[in-house]
């Protein structure tokens, strides 16, 4: 199993980096992130839990299920589907309070089958994931920021 975890602290509070780092746009700030489209409301209207978006990337789809949108706390989703086919144990985002602004953890935990590369293409995924989820992270930052020192 390959478990993909970054952790950053933003000099905002909770409810402003949540709503940045969760909205399901942000994920184009990621550079191979190519396209998100809503497949299916949540149960409360808009992205909430049960919502399901489909995500085009450079080499890769997704269809994902936002199985917890609490927000400011912890927004989680589950791949239900893949192409490369992956086995997800789930992915989540936690903001919590910080001294200065918020810690945010973003962990996301598959498995690749042996068939569509296994171990070896879940080494070069997780590289991948790193610096994309990384790239979304530091967009929010700057942007978070920039609103900030207006």
């Amino acid at each position: 199993m390959a478990t993909v975890r970054l952790e950053r602290i933003i000099a905002a509070p909770p409810q402003e980096v949540f709503d940045v780092v969760t909205d399901s746009n942000s994920l184009k700030l990621a550079s191979l992130v190519l396209r998100v489209k809503r497949v299916r409301e949540g149960r409360n209207g808009g992205w909430s839990a049960g919502a399901v978006r489909e995500v085009v990337a450079a080499g890769a789809w997704f269809r994902e299920e936002i199985t917890t949108n609490d927000r400011p706390h912890l927004f989680a989703y589950q791949i239900l589907k893949s192409v490369p086919p992956i086995t997800h144990f789930g992915g989540t985002i936690e903001v919590t309070p910080e001294a200065g602004g918020s810690r945010v953890v973003w962990e996301s935990s598959y498995d690749i089958p042996l068939l569509a590369g296994g171990k070896a293409t879940a080494v070069v995924t997780k590289r991948i994931l790193e610096l994309a989820f990384g790239q979304i992270l530091a967009e929010a930052d700057k942007k978070l920021t920039a609103g900030a020192n207006r």
